[in-house]
């Protein structure tokens, strides 16, 4: 090749450009064939590169980026439609998604008395809870949907209906009515509870170190009291309610009985009951429990600062003090040490 008046370090890019074009003719064992565009070979071409290699650079880069902007315009996407054969139960599927669309969907059956009474009483709910039976239960001949039910969380069985919503209502105040009861019995436990630790703690604060009864008497109530205080804890503390194993959803059977327990001003009652909740009697009773026992963990903190745990932990730390010897309120020598111990014990207990 004759480039004229032009360094190889010049055409370094145009001569590998021409490469990529010749080196498969040359390997072929094809006759040797020119391309050309609009009637010129590439014999030609070569040379019109060689006259104006710049003016080639640029023309390449115009026609990469008008092509990149078509190319960006390009849809390439495509749907389930495109893959589909076309087929009758291709239609048919196409028909029902139309219709009914994907996924899951509910269906409704709306009770209505013949004789336009009200539905909502006992009778036509448990009415309604036979054929929810029906459905879930269906006897050998029946039409057996139960694989096309969608159970969720909130609803185990994938059927649900007003009567479920009524008897879950019903043992939800129920529940909510205990609760406070509870909570208020357990602020007020709570309230005793702490003033009675309060007492234990002025107890301590008023020890007479050089009284031998004054110590031993009060080491051995205190130690008294607070064991008295974790055995009232253990009495009170109850065990997890039993599960109906459906997620701690009532199942059809329970609330039946639900129902059939109430008559039709028991079910009037209720609803008008959840539509006119108010929890704010419960919340009340819940921050009070909350309150008193932040207090309580205070009062039994097994630290320096703590009301009680601080001068027992002090005394133990005190080796003079261990190794005095203390009376109790009837002149009878007290294991001091032991005292101080287990009261320190019952303070963990109780923490916890």
């Amino acid at each position: 090749m004759g480039w004229t008046g032009r360094t190889s370090h010049e055409y370094q890019y145009p001569i590998i450009f021409l490469q990529c074009f010749y080196t498969p003719l040359a390997l072929s064992n094809q006759p040797k064939v020119f391309l050309g565009v609009n009637g010129m070979n590439l014999e030609s071409m070569g040379k019109a590169v060689a006259k104006a290699p710049l003016a080639f650079v640029i023309a390449i880069l115009l026609i990469t980026a008008v092509l990149g902007a078509f190319a960006s315009q390009t849809d390439m996407s495509s749907t389930e439609e495109d893959f589909n054969p076309d087929s009758e139960a291709a239609q048919a599927s196409e028909r029902i998604n139309d219709y009914f669309g994907p996924g899951v969907r509910s269906a409704q059956v709306i009770a209505r008395d013949p004789d336009e009474k009200d539905v909502l009483l006992q009778a036509p709910l448990l009415a309604v809870l036979d054929l929810q039976k029906a459905i879930l239960e269906p006897e050998e001949g029946d039409l057996d949907i139960t694989d096309t039910l969608a159970p969720t969380p909130s609803n185990p069985t994938g059927v649900q209906s007003i009567a479920d919503l009524i008897a879950t209502g019903a043992m939800t105040l129920q529940g909510a009515q205990l609760f406070g009861v509870e909570m208020q019995n357990t602020s007020a436990n709570l309230v005793l509870m702490n003033e009675n630790l309060l007492l234990i703690a002025g107890g301590l604060e008023s020890i007479d170190p050089d009284d031998p009864n004054s110590v031993g008497a009060t080491l051995e109530m205190t130690e008294a009291a607070l064991n008295a205080m974790v055995d009232a804890l253990m009495a009170m503390a109850g065990g997890e309610p039993p599960a109906n194993g459906n997620g701690g959803y009532p199942n059809l059977t329970t609330i039946r009985m639900v129902i059939e327990a109430m008559d039709d001003a028991a079910v009037k009652g209720t609803i008008t009951s959840i539509n006119t909740f108010d929890p704010t009697s419960l919340n009340e009773a819940v921050d009070d429990v909350v309150e008193q026992r932040s207090e309580a963990e205070e009062n039994v903190a097994v630290e320096e600062d703590a009301p009680i745990g601080g001068p027992l932990s002090a005394m133990l730390m005190d080796s003079d003090f261990m190794n005095g010897t203390y009376y109790n309120a009837t002149g009878v020598e007290v294991d001091h040490s032991l005292l101080i111990e287990a009261s320190l014990e019952s303070l963990y207990i109780l923490d916890s």
